[in-house]
């Protein structure tokens, strides 16, 4: 490799048209996420949009090399320089971002959501926000409608790659290897790929440095691949080999998904190969020279920060899919972007003015993380939403609830009249646990009770899976053996009521047999549940099962409204606190062909009879009820009863057992 490299050719418009495709894929995704998680949408095809990052950290990985190249040409290279560079650039835009996360979700995001964002901030400016989201769920989890900065992972692992390159050009200098920087960073790549293959496997390996990072040096080993190869001189073979990755690469933003099992490099590798090879041979086509694209990958860094919070905040107000709010949203995001394009990217902060602000906001999240997220809402905040409320209510001695027996170590209790042998057995998870403050306080027919969140276990498939949920498979099988263990100590005619979250455990199951999740893994993994029911449903014939069906699902604007109590709020008509008494069922589809299924175990098995646990709280068709005649909510998340809830559908399930 010559001593000098040629570095900086004529203005790249390819590079700007990539950034520009990029930009459009990942706010494409990032919208129809949340509003498919919203259930305003049930569009997907812009699910594999989340690639567009993939092609950023190649561009990156290029442009920064290439930064430095030319500066250690010009003999001006220092990596105090480089770091006040990048950190000057990248900085200023962030705070502005999340000084603005702050003061609107101050006053619009209920204080829980707020104390996340805080503790997101403090990540975000260690720029280690990866790793926090990595451990909490990840970047494909359901619940991301109260992650205001998740999409700030991508520039953590930037930044850490900040961190690393330039200590890699200062070492190759210390040991007089600076005319081989070339093969360092060929090197480097291979090292991280074969990282990222060892360690893909692991839980939100996408979030991880370790394992995206390789796409950076990857980025970094095609700028002197460009300059140490013998490129294809003949115009025609170089076009073709541009216009067909510019077509795959496209092609990929629309045909790649995540499995259930997670992401994997395979996933992002044809991505990332073809942006490499798009950017070695430095074509300047007339697709990506076109003036939106340009534009677009300009301001792709602004726009990039901007979109999801902005996102998240109008998500959270009264928002319907419309044209005045598609207009609204598009306006807040082009202005926002553009201001701080211009403003903070382009025009040069103060140092002073930066350092001050990092500083504030540092503070000021520190300060909010103490305070528990206090801030506007949390006046309104309505305290009489519990989840799991056992109550503590000072019961007849007839009537106190007691431990009844002990089975493999689980202390099975005994609640109503305890004067008399139960002949009815509750098991399940917590959507058994839910209606406990009911059977425990008000109901007066003796029964047992056992019940393990996060757990479901009455047949082999699922005792017998190796995945972790919530509780791992030695929990699992112990479940089941105590749940077999109970039925053999009941006595015919006895009654058994199993009450489960039914679709809470399919991304598990997925997980286990690497399944994609579509329609016909949702058919197998329903399948799997009846065929666990029946197994225990046929080996007791002599007792009577009693199988509480799917419950509804709310939206998490539902949910936040529920937790609110606005009357007398400026912000009262904003959040659409009235919106919130009744709702429709936002997991319709999936409920309706769960029950089909196990209505299809009462006709099949004389001794099973399927309890509808929405039937007490319907106001007519697909519509239910989510607040009480006292305005108390009924549910406490998107799928819980809070206490006022147990009261009701306890009540109405019990009544269903009293019958002969």
């Amino acid at each position: 490799m010559p001593d000098k490299i040629s570095t900086l050719k004529s203005y790249r418009t390819d590079i700007n048209g990539l950034k520009g495709i990029a930009i459009i894929a990942v706010v494409l995704y990032h919208l129809f996420t949340l509003l498919n998680e919203g259930y305003y949408t049930s569009i997907h095809l812009f699910d594999s949009g989340f690639l567009g990052v993939d092609i950023f950290l190649v561009i990156s990985g290029y442009l920064i090399v290439q930064s430095i190249q030319k500066n250690i040409d010009n003999n001006t290279f220092t990596v105090f320089d480089f770091f006040k560079r990048r950190f000057f650039r990248i900085l200023p835009p962030l705070l502005f971002v999340i000084a603005f996360s702050f003061v609107i979700g101050y006053f619009i995001l209920i204080p829980k959501s707020y104390l996340e964002l805080a503790r997101e901030v403090k990540h975000t400016l260690c720029f280690i926000s990866n790793y926090k989201f990595a451990s909490n769920d990840g970047y494909f989890s359901v619940n991301t409608a109260d992650k205001v900065l998740l999409h700030t992972w991508y520039l953590s692992v930037l930044i850490q790659f900040y961190l690393i390159i330039p200590f890699v050009y200062a070492l190759n200098k210390k040991l007089n290897l600076s005319n081989k920087i070339n093969k360092t960073i060929y090197a480097l790549f291979a090292f991280t790929f074969v990282l990222a293959l060892v360690f893909q496997f692991q839980n939100n390996s996408y979030l991880l440095t370790h394992t995206r990072i390789f796409e950076l040096f990857l980025g970094a080993a095609t700028f002197y691949a460009s300059k140490d190869l013998v490129k294809q001189k003949q115009w025609f073979a170089k076009n073709i080999i541009t216009y067909l990755s510019l077509f795959i690469l496209i092609l990929s933003l629309f045909i790649i998904s995540i499995s259930q099992s997670g992401w994997r490099v395979h996933t992002s590798i044809l991505t990332a190969l073809c942006t490499a090879f798009i950017l070695f041979h430095g074509i300047q086509t007339r697709f990506l020279s076109n003036k939106i694209l340009q534009t677009l990958g300009k301001a792709s860094y602004s726009i990039y920060l901007w979109h999801w919070p902005i996102f998240i905040f109008i998500l959270k107000c009264s928002f319907s899919l419309n044209l005045e709010y598609i207009c609204l949203l598009i306006l807040m995001l082009s202005t926002l972007s553009f201001i701080s394009y211009r403003y903070s990217e382009k025009a040069k902060i103060s140092t002073a003015v930066t350092l001050s602000l990092f500083l504030a906001l540092l503070v000021f999240s520190i300060y909010e993380k103490k305070a528990e997220g206090h801030n506007y809402l949390s006046k309104y905040i309505n305290t009489s939403v519990t989840i799991m409320e056992k109550g503590n209510f000072d019961l007849p001695k007839e009537y106190a609830p007691r431990i009844a027996m002990t089975v493999n170590s689980h202390n099975i209790e005994q609640f109503g009249l305890q004067s008399e042998t139960p002949h009815i057995l509750l098991v399940g998870d917590s959507h058994l646990e839910h209606f406990i403050y009911y059977i425990k306080n008000f109901n007066k027919i003796p029964v047992y009770a056992f019940y393990q969140r996060g757990t479901i276990g009455y047949g082999t498939n699922f005792a017998n899976l190796k995945a972790t949920i919530m509780v791992g498979p030695e929990q699992r099988k112990d479940f089941f053996n105590t749940y077999i263990s109970l039925l053999d100590k009941m006595h015919d005619g006895d009654k058994i009521v199993i009450s489960s979250r039914w679709d809470g455990y399919e991304q598990f199951y997925n997980a286990e047999y690497n399944l994609k999740g579509n329609s016909r893994d949702f058919d197998r993994f329903t399948n799997a549940i009846i065929d666990d029911l029946s197994e225990s449903i046929s080996k007791y014939p002599k007792l009577k099962f009693y199988i509480i069906n799917q419950g509804i699902t709310l939206s998490d604007s539902q949910v936040d409204c529920l937790h609110l109590k606005l009357s007398g709020s400026i912000l009262e008509n904003l959040l659409n606190a009235k919106g919130c008494n009744t709702t429709v069922d936002y997991k319709n589809n999936k409920k309706l062909i769960i029950n089909q299924k196990l209505k299809t175990l009462e006709s099949k098995h004389p001794n099973v009879k399927i309890i509808d646990r929405n039937e007490s709280l319907q106001v007519k068709k697909d519509l239910y009820q989510i607040k009480d005649k006292n305005g108390n909510p009924l549910f406490f998340d998107d799928n819980h009863l809070s206490a006022a809830g147990a009261m009701i559908v306890g009540e109405a399930i019990m009544k269903q057992l009293e019958k002969k």
